[in-house]
């Protein structure tokens, strides 16, 4: 019996043997085809690579889209193709390559965050707010997420959620004065000027030229009945902001008032009826344009302000009646296109393409609605990028790849580019504009 279980033993090793090594020759033989599968593919990001360092971007790009098309599962290739694009400012091409790069790669971080950038400066302000609020769900502490969503929200008056997302950007970056001077601007719209005011002379203490801070500051101490030196407080801030941003109409408007209530009524005219000029759908301003006028004893152009400001007054109603209905119906196709076109019309095209997206999604093909898109286009410019939230991210960075321009540092998640490192950053600023 013994002898039988060892022959048996000896038979049987070589027929379990000479399968494993079949299994294993067929295994060599798929290494081996996918390694050389794979050559050409190395060779062409190889070649992209080489192509970025000499500066030379049409190069680069055909290098690494031949690769893609080599293998259009190359994570690698969607990588690099995602950051040359975003480093050209070709935004609608960078924000493809970065949702066939998710589609490859789920897992990988600040890849909603890139995109929101992307489709930011492509003017998809609606697609830039869910990227970035899709973000916020992995990564909270995402301050590139956090500016873009606060900036969006801002724009539909959602405060509540706009506040809470700007104090977490001033606690994570109190030295950043672009990002401080977005709370302290919240903090304005939403009357806790006490609060503001901390956070703007933090800003100015930072920039001493930050005009936009000083005009904020400036309204703030206006507020202040309860301080006896608050016209002069308010004086000194507005007159540096108009010496840095002259064409600063909300300074002007409560440089006016100042001087309204200082009884330089003269003054007073000179800096509201520029004003106007300047704000021309602000109806505060002609409403404090017309006591100017009575105060300095014409009460014919004093009646002619009064009318204009009754016009706007009732231009304002309609604006917040039609938002109210907006946030409360958002199926509603009439109030998103009525409000789109509103904003159009105070040449407001940030606000304006947020809403005429809405009413798109509704109803993409109805011909009221592609008449209003067609006339934002030819207003705003095809090429025209709405920068609210971009000039509050952190500094831009260039690649010798594309020497066309540059992209926000939000595109890459604070990444440096393969092929180089940050440049000297520009410094943008937004303009300010009052309320209505």
């Amino acid at each position: 019996m013994d002898r039988f279980r060892a022959l048996l033993a000896r038979t049987a090793r070589p027929a379990v043997a000479l399968p494993l090594l079949a299994v294993a020759a067929v295994v060599w033989v798929m290494v081996a085809r996918a390694w050389l599968a794979e050559l050409p593919v190395r060779r062409h990001l190889a070649r992209g690579m080489e192509y970025a360092r000499q500066g030379l971007g049409a190069e680069t790009e055909r290098e690494w889209r031949a690769a893609l098309r080599r293998d259009r599962r190359s994570a690698e290739a969607c990588q690099l193709l995602a950051s040359y694009y975003l480093s050209s400012q070709r935004w609608l091409a960078a924000a493809e390559m970065l949702r066939k790069l998710r589609e490859l790669r789920p897992q990988e971080p600040h890849l909603s965050c890139q995109l929101a950038g992307a489709l930011l400066s492509a003017r998809d302000e609606v697609g830039a707010y869910r990227e970035a609020e899709a973000e916020l769900k992995q990564a909270p502490e995402c301050v590139p997420a956090l500016a873009i969503a606060a900036a969006m929200l801002g724009q539909v008056n959602d405060e509540k959620r706009r506040l809470d997302y700007l104090r977490r950007l001033g606690r994570l970056r109190p030295e950043d004065p672009d990002l401080l001077f977005m709370l302290g601007d919240g903090l304005t719209d939403g009357l806790a000027h006490a609060e503001a005011r901390s956070v703007l002379e933090r800003v100015v203490a930072l920039d001493p030229e930050y005009a936009e801070a000083h005009t904020l500051l400036g309204e703030g101490w206006l507020q202040e009945r309860a301080a006896p030196d608050r016209l002069a407080r308010a004086e000194a801030h507005l007159t540096r902001a108009l010496s840095l941003q002259p064409l600063n109409g909300r300074a002007r408007h409560a440089l006016g008032r100042v001087y309204l209530e200082q009884g330089k009524a003269k003054a007073a005219v000179l800096q509201l009826e520029e004003a106007a000029r300047l704000l021309p759908y602000s109806f505060r301003v002609p409403f404090e344009l017309a006591r100017a006028h009575q105060a300095a004893g014409d009460p014919s152009r004093a009646a002619v302000a009064r009318k204009r400001f009754l016009t706007l007054r009732q231009l304002a109603s309609s604006e917040a009646t039609l938002q109210k209905r907006c946030a409360t119906d958002p199926g509603n196709f009439d109030a998103h296109l009525a409000l789109g076109t509103l904003y159009l019309q105070k040449e407001e095209y940030r606000k304006a393409l947020l809403y005429l997206q809405k009413a798109r999604d509704l109803r993409p093909d109805h011909p009221r609605l592609l008449a209003a898109l067609r006339s934002l286009s030819n207003q705003s410019g095809h090429d025209a990028r709405l920068a609210a939230a971009q000039a509050q991210l952190p500094p831009a960075k260039a690649t010798p790849a594309a020497a066309p321009g540059t992209y926000p540092a939000s595109a890459l998640g604070g990444a440096t580019p393969p092929w180089g490192g940050p440049l000297a950053p520009s410094k943008a600023r937004r303009s300010v504009s009052p309320a209505p």
